[in-house]
């Protein structure tokens, strides 16, 4: 009987643990687990936002009205993930083309287990954008495994070395899944950006900052592999109100 409970046990951690290293279950939010070694990934994904302009929509920095990306993932150690990523965008005042390039190195630092289920990592990197202006980046992931509920909370910050750029800019992202099925999981996402507004501090016109919420969703099939998240919301600014919409289709290998 002991061996049977034994085994039963086993078969359960070993389940949990493979729906909890789901790649990348929220479409803003990463989560503090990493890749295995010799595991990649790959993404495409595509956004619309209905507030453009000065201080408009969320990442990448500026406003753009439709965006697009391509990223890749791999797992160089079973701790260590080196990623990167291609975004392009239009809106009004600047039309269609390159948007942002970025890349990043991160670091598990903590493993989730039985009586702690918390996974951190955190990471550096750099980016550019569309003015081809530079910067270095840093960030921080948390995530919490509790049954079927997925807690997950980053923060990220950004320093461009040019002239007229703040010091530093702070992202805030956050969001919960709770696992509805083997193939779904839903709940909501919170982005905050350019944080350092809401002090009134911001040089890159965005007082206030600029923040989403939204219900989120995550489809995943071919055993975990292929996974299909899309959300949809208000975005708010100081001065205005709009909608949102992204989604982003990955394959793990």
């Amino acid at each position: 009987m002991q061996r049977i409970v034994l085994i039963a046990a086993c078969l359960l951690g070993a389940s949990s643990v493979a729906r909890a290293q789901d790649w990348r279950p929220y479409v803003f939010s990463l989560d503090g687990l990493t890749l295995n070694a010799k595991r990649a990934a790959l993404e495409a994904g595509a956004g619309y936002n209905g507030v453009t302009g000065a201080g408009g929509g969320l990442q990448p920095d500026d406003a753009r009205r439709t965006t697009a990306w391509v990223s890749a993932a791999v797992g160089l150690t079973d701790r260590v993930e080196l990623s990167g990523a291609f975004l392009f965008g239009d809106d009004p005042t600047n039309g269609a083309g390159f948007n942002q390039a970025r890349i990043d190195l991160r670091v598990r630092l903590l493993n989730p287990r039985k009586r702690f289920p918390v996974a951190i990592s955190a990471g550096a990197g750099y980016q550019a954008d569309a003015l081809i202006e530079h910067a270095i980046t840093a960030n921080l992931a948390a995530t919490a495994f509790i049954g079927r509920v997925n807690l997950t909370v980053n923060v990220r910050a950004a320093h461009y070395f040019h002239t007229g750029r703040d010091p530093v800019d702070v992202f805030v992202t956050a969001g919960a899944l709770v696992r509805a099925t083997n193939w779904l999981r839903v709940g909501a996402e919170y982005v905050g950006e350019e944080l350092e507004g809401v002090f009134g501090a911001d040089l890159d016109d965005a007082i206030g900052g600029r923040h989403y919420v939204g219900p989120t969703a995550a489809l995943f099939f071919v055993d975990n592999k292929l996974r299909l998240n899309a959300t949809a919301g208000p975005v708010f600014t100081q001065a205005q109100t709009g909608m949102l919409a992204r989604a982003s289709l990955a394959y793990l290998f």
